[in-house]
């Protein structure tokens, strides 16, 4: 089935015409759903450890994950979280085609922003996203339209960009879920936690220099 839905918060492209027509099948097919299925369900525990038959791997940073600011005492700035390296390679591959792939539907108007030499760019120069989730869903799971208030809500970087296919089952998945299909979704944001860390170093910046300013002043005076 080929249809594509637009609106004023959602573009849905379905199946290969649209994708084409989008200029997105090339970075779409980079995405490897099929490898990615296999790297995903490669740890039963993981499995059996979901209710909702949804398994996952989050990459990039999130609000609950923070280190000091060596630049800024005081200030604590969104920090990277840990995996190993073969499921960073394969995360950072990924978010850097999704990343060509939103740039075929809205140009450039995405890049410069300050977040991403901050973080985004240190993970590839080719990528500006902040969060990655590869995730493995039951085909019998049902996900309901959601707000997330954890990304990023400026209008020029609110998107969220997701990616699914429905894939043959790995072995591992079939044998705890039962079903012969798996619904494979690559998601990137930008992350809320960047914006609200600009905006305490711009408060924590003007109080140090107001600080500054009075303590010479003091100085000066006696």
């Amino acid at each position: 089935m080929e249809t594509q839905i637009e609106g004023p918060f959602l573009r849905v492209f379905n199946g290969i015409k649209d994708l084409a027509a989008a200029g997105l099948l090339e970075f779409y097919d980079q995405l490897q759903f099929q490898t990615s299925a296999l790297a995903l369900c490669n740890d039963p525990k993981k499995l059996t450890s979901s209710l909702r038959g949804n398994v996952q791997i989050c990459f990039g940073c999130m609000d609950q994950n923070y280190e000091d600011d060596k630049s800024t005492p005081g200030l604590h700035h969104p920090a990277k979280l840990h995996v190993d390296n073969s499921t960073q390679v394969m995360c950072v591959e990924r978010m850097v085609s999704m990343c060509s792939m939103l740039r075929a539907l809205v140009g450039q108007q995405h890049d410069g922003c300050p977040h991403h030499s901050e973080f985004a760019e240190k993970l590839h120069s080719g990528n500006i996203f902040e969060g990655y989730m590869l995730a493995g869903l039951s085909t019998s799971a049902l996900l309901l339209c959601h707000v997330d208030n954890k990304n990023y809500v400026n209008e020029k970087y609110n998107w969220v960009l997701v990616a699914s296919q429905i894939v043959d089952d790995p072995p591992a998945w079939q044998a705890i879920w039962n079903e012969d299909k798996l619904i494979l979704t690559n998601i990137c944001y930008f992350k809320k936690c960047w914006s609200d860390y600009f905006q305490q170093q711009d408060f924590v910046a003007t109080v140090a220099k107001d600080v500054k300013e009075f303590m010479d002043q003091r100085g000066s005076n006696s």
